[in-house]
C-alpha cells in the first residue's frame, strides 16, 4: 500500500513538471525554491567587481496631472532649485445662481481654502505665496497630456501673503470653527469679489460659461534658498473659494465655489541645476559614485545588465535575484527624506514596459534601502538574451517633489544579488 502511494505521488510530480510552460519557466519552481533546499551559490554584482553600467538622464514628457497640486520652493546643495506652482479652475456651486448683493455696500469677503496633505523640505522656513487671476482659458485642456513645464497666461495679482508651513499642517481656527488642516488665503482686497458679483445671468448659467468668464487662479511662491513644497488636496470637498457678502436686505450670504470634480488643475514645476552638485557627477558620468533620482521632470537612472549575456553565465539556473538600492544620506537628508517607493521598469523600443513577476520597491526603514525581486527577468536575460535595459524612477512619475541620492560607491553600493542552483 505504501509503495502504491509513493508511486502515485511521484507520478503527480512528473506530470506537474512536464506540464509547466517551457517558454516561461525553463527552471522548475523558479522563485519557489528555498535556498536551504538545494546547494545555492550567491553572487553579488556592483561597481566593486564588474562594469555595472548606470547612467542618469533627465525625464522628458512628464505631465502636470496628479492627485495633488504642489506649491513651494527649495534650493538644495545637490539638486539645485526646485519651484512648484499650479493653476486651478473654480466652478459654480450650482447652475443659474443669483446673488442679489447690496449695491451700496456688499462688504465682500473672499477666501481660498486649500486642504493640506503633506510637505517636503524645510518646513521651518516661511514662504511668500502670490495669487494671480488666469487670463487664458483652462477649459478643454487635457491635463494628462500637458507637461509640467507648460504654463498659461495670468495677470492681475490678487494677493501676496507670507505663510508658515508649520501652522497649516494641523487643525486650524477659521472664523468661529475649528477646521481640518488647510491654508486659507485672503483675497478680499482684490477686485475678484466685485467681478464675480457683477457677472451676468449668462455667465452664471453653467460651468462652461463661468470658467470662460472667470478662468481661474494661479498660485506661485517667491524662490528662495531654503524652503519646502506643500501638497494640497484640490480634489477634496474642502477645497473651495468662499465668498461672503451682504444682500440688499442686509443679510449675509456665504457661497462656496468648489474646485474639485470637473475643474482642471495643472502643476507647473521647474528645475534649475545651475551650481548644483549633481552636475559634477552627471556631466562627467561619475555614476560609479552617486546616482540621482528626482521627480517631476527631474532625473531618473538607466541600468544596463547586458553583462549577464556573457557565455560564462549561460548555464545559470536562478533561484532568486534582487536589485538592492541603498540610500546615500547627504547632509540635508533630514529635510529631504527617502521617498516611500521607487519604480523599476524595463525599457524597450523607447518606452517603459512593466517587468513580469516583479515585487518590492518600498523603502525599508530598517536597512535604509529599496529591494526589487526580479528573478524571472534575470533568468530571461541569461537564458533567452532578453532585453537588459531597466529604468528607475521615483514614485511612479506621479506629482511629487521628492529627490533621492543612491549610494553607488561604498561597500554597500547598489548591487544585483543572484542566487543560483548548483
Amino acid at each position: 500500500m505504501l509503495r502504491q502511494v509513493l508511486i502515485l505521488i511521484f507520478s503527480f510530480f512528473v506530470f506537474f513538471f512536464i506540464s509547466c510552460n517551457p517558454d516561461e519557466d525553463d527552471i522548475l519552481g523558479l522563485d519557489l525554491i528555498e535556498d536551504d533546499e538545494f546547494l545555492i551559490e550567491k553572487h553579488q554584482f556592483s561597481n566593486q567587481n564588474i562594469d555595472f553600467n548606470i547612467q542618469n538622464f533627465q525625464e522628458q514628457d512628464v505631465t502636470g496631472s496628479g492627485s495633488y497640486n504642489l506649491l513651494g520652493t527649495f534650493n538644495d546643495l545637490y539638486f539645485g532649485q526646485s519651484d512648484a506652482a499650479f493653476f486651478m479652475q473654480v466652478l459654480l456651486p450650482s447652475n443659474n445662481i443669483e446673488f442679489e448683493a447690496s449695491e451700496s455696500n456688499p462688504n465682500i469677503k473672499l477666501e481660498l481654502s486649500l486642504p493640506y496633505y503633506r510637505s517636503y523640505g524645510d518646513t521651518l522656513q516661511n514662504l511668500t505665496v502670490s495669487v494671480f487671476e488666469v487670463t487664458q482659458s483652462l477649459s478643454g485642456i487635457d491635463t494628462t497630456q500637458t507637461l509640467t513645464t507648460e504654463s498659461f497666461e495670468y495677470d492681475n495679482i490678487l494677493s501676496q501673503q507670507e505663510i508658515i508651513v508649520g501652522e497649516i499642517n494641523d487643525s486650524i481656527q477659521w472664523e468661529n470653527e475649528i477646521v481640518s488642516p488647510r491654508l486659507i488665503l485672503d483675497l478680499s482686497e482684490s477686485n475678484l469679489g466685485s467681478k464675480i458679483l457683477s457677472s451676468s445671468s449668462v455667465d452664471l448659467e453653467n460651468n462652461i460659461n463661468f470658467t470662460e468668464f472667470f478662468k481661474g487662479l494661479f498660485l506661485k511662491v517667491e524662490p528662495q534658498e531654503n524652503g519646502s513644497i506643500i501638497y494640497f488636496d484640490t480634489n477634496s470637498p474642502n477645497c473651495f473659494l468662499r465668498m461672503t457678502y451682504t444682500k440688499n436686505d442686509d443679510s449675509q450670504v456665504v457661497i462656496d465655489f468648489p474646485v474639485g470634480g470637473e475643474a482642471n488643475t495643472h502643476n507647473y514645476f521647474t528645475h534649475g541645476y545651475e551650481g548644483a552638485e549633481l552636475l559634477n557627477y552627471v556631466e562627467n558620468e561619475k555614476t560609479d559614485s552617486l546616482i540621482f533620482l528626482q521627480s517631476m521632470g527631474g532625473l531618473a537612472a538607466e541600468i544596463d545588465l547586458g553583462f549577464l549575456s556573457n557565455e560564462i553565465y549561460s548555464e545559470w539556473v536562478v533561484s532568486k535575484a534582487a536589485l538592492n538600492i541603498p540610500v546615500y544620506k547627504d547632509n540635508q537628508y533630514n529635510n529631504f527624506s527617502a521617498p516611500y517607493y521607487l519604480v523599476l521598469t524595463e525599457y524597450e523600443d523607447s518606452s517603459d514596459v512593466a517587468i513580469q513577476s516583479i515585487s518590492g520597491g518600498l523603502f525599508n526603514t530598517v536597512t535604509e534601502e529599496y529591494n526589487f525581486i526580479i528573478s524571472q527577468h534575470i533568468q530571461k536575460i541569461i537564458s533567452d538574451n532578453h532585453n537588459s535595459i531597466l529604468r528607475l524612477y521615483i514614485g511612479g512619475k506621479n506629482s511629487n517633489a521628492e529627490r533621492l541620492i543612491v549610494d553607488n560607491h561604498s561597500e554597500n553600493a547598489m548591487n544585483l544579488e543572484i542566487h543560483i542552483i548548483k
